[in-house]
């Protein structure tokens, strides 16, 4: 069976710049125990503000709530920890990542179907915004993330086919506008993660994802015209990985389910270390950044 972390849409930065010691990590966890713990600053406490939200993706609303993609349904969490259901997803849906349009609307994307929806902020709209083509996981666990750029656009990685000439399974990149018109952009470079479930902005107009290919652990770097790039190493990790940005300092960091701790790369050496493990850090799926408060 496979396990789903981190949500790229998932992964979102809150749009306001973070110093450096003024911000603190918000963790989503697949357990209905320390759902969403907040990780402090110096990564030395760690405290929960929600439990009954396990899910998967994570994003944040224009208002400072959590919105967790829970597979069956998509949860709304405020930052006060009360949890209510946005809206309740198709039985043969899994939403798996999401992400927050400019519009206000929910973008997420399906780890059983090759379907993004768009759901507006009430869950009184449940639309299938487009299908696009990947492959079908009757049974879920498909490694997905979405991410909406600065053009509102909602760009799509997903585990993808079988292709002739190539062993195991190649990542596939769609752009999709929000009338519907899907394009799928070939990648390049070297080879990018095969279990794409992170994508973040790297703020010079690409993007960061994080995961692993055939022997190697890291971070690379997408640019909107498919080019793939190495951007760090992760030493030693074998794992699933969710990736957020600081967008003032440019340092990374990255919560390993199977580890259960959170990782960071500086922007200056671009090596990493353990900043926290263990704890109610119980298994991670999602993370993101905000300013502390």
């Amino acid at each position: 069976m496979k396990l789903l972390f981190c949500s790229y849409a998932a992964m979102l930065l809150a749009a306001w710049p973070l110093a450096g010691g003024n911000v603190s990590y918000v963790v989503l966890q697949d357990s209905e125990e320390d759902s969403l713990v907040r990780v402090s600053a110096d990564c030395k406490t760690i405290t929960t503000i929600a439990n009954g939200a396990a899910g998967v993706g994570l994003a944040v609303d224009a208002a400072g709530n959590y919105v967790v993609a829970a597979k069956s349904s998509l949860l709304r969490v405020t930052p006060s920890g009360v949890v209510t259901t946005i809206a309740t997803a198709p039985e043969d849906a899994e939403w798996s990542t999401v992400a927050v349009a400019g519009s206000g609307d929910l973008i997420v994307a399906d780890g059983k179907l090759p379907v993004v929806w768009r759901i507006s902020p009430d869950g009184m709209s449940v639309l299938k915004a487009a299908n696009y083509g990947g492959l079908t996981y009757p049974s879920g666990g498909r490694h997905v993330a979405v991410i909406v750029d600065a053009s509102g656009d909602y760009l799509v990685l997903e585990e993808g086919n079988h292709r002739v000439g190539v062993i195991g399974l190649v990542t596939e990149f769609y752009r999709i506008t929000p009338a519907g018109v899907v394009k799928e952009i070939a990648l390049k470079g070297v080879r990018a993660p095969m279990n794409p479930v992170s994508i973040v902005s790297d703020g010079v107009g690409g993007f960061l994802i994080a995961g692993d290919v055939p022997g190697v652990d890291g971070v690379f770097r997408l640019a909107p015209d498919g080019l793939v790039t190495k951007f760090a190493e992760l030493s030693n990790r074998h794992s699933i990985f969710c990736v957020v940005r600081n967008s003032e300092t440019g340092d990374l960091v990255i919560a390993v389910g199977f580890e259960r701790s959170l990782l960071r790369i500086r922007s200056d050496d671009r090596k990493d270390g353990t900043l926290a493990a263990g704890g109610k850090l119980l298994f991670p799926t999602a993370i993101v950044a905000e300013a502390s408060k």
